[in-house]
């Protein structure tokens, strides 16, 4: 699947620079379908359009304040990787807490002051005042270890990691899904969405805690990434 993945991003590389009104709609597409199956899986219940039309500066009156946030908090959020992405920046703990904080509702920083049970993927995360010791291992195996890895793999173990020790009060899956995001982009893919049921989710994850086991994640979003190449080769062909 690698090398197939591998193909498609060369061919959909030499086609560039795109037309600006193609590069904008392959944008819109992959931004409104990042925020939307995020925010998902987070419990929001806003529709791909609803996410669409906040992006697009439309306030829908049946639709909460919070729901408007969180979709800009991510356009926020995602703007800041793209910068990261296109500079080939590696991430320190400092862009993680900055990603974080722009997708959590209050702006909030800092690591947990407490000790919760992750009742979605029947974990117990490490004591509130090992996260640091933790953060600071991450940052050395991602830099030790995860350099040589495909960016999937990479991006795919950083959101486990990062979930796994659990560092902040709120959005800790959500940023997890918006670094391992940042990995593909920074090596030179689209982003992908993350429209899988819940608990195929929150199973995935499960998965990797309890046995720190990762393929049947690898499989899923090698399949994800190899179906968005596709669409991007077709909507490239067309225009």
């Amino acid at each position: 699947m690698i090398r197939e993945i591998n193909k498609k991003k060369y061919i959909l590389e030499n086609r560039k620079p795109y037309a600006p009104e193609t590069a904008a709609y392959l944008r819109e597409i992959w931004l409104s379908e990042w925020i939307y199956s995020s925010n998902k899986l987070d419990g929001c219940n806003l529709s791909l359009d609803e996410t669409l039309m906040i992006l697009k500066g439309r306030c829908i009156m049946d639709k909460t304040i919070e729901d408007h946030m969180t979709v800009r908090s991510h356009e926020e959020a995602i703007g800041f990787i793209e910068k990261m992405a296109g500079e080939k920046n590696n991430l320190f703990e400092k862009e993680a807490d900055r990603i974080h904080s722009f997708l959590s509702a209050d702006h909030s920083s800092g690591f947990r002051q407490n000790n919760p049970v992750v009742q979605s993927i029947h974990h117990i995360p490490a004591h509130f005042k090992e996260i640091s010791i933790l953060m600071e291992k991450l940052f050395t195996w991602y830099y030790s270890k995860a350099q040589d890895m495909n960016c999937i793999l990479r991006g795919i173990l950083l959101h486990n990691k990062l979930i796994e020790i659990y560092p902040y009060e709120t959005d800790n899956e959500k940023t997890a899904r918006a670094l391992l995001n940042y990995e593909l982009l920074r090596g030179g893919f689209p982003p992908i969405d993350f429209r899988m049921p819940n608990k195929t989710y929150h199973q995935l994850v499960s998965k990797y805690v309890a046995k720190q086991e990762t393929t049947e994640f690898y499989e899923l979003l090698s399949n994800i990434l190899h179906s968005r190449l596709e669409l991007f080769l077709r909507l490239t062909a067309m225009r």
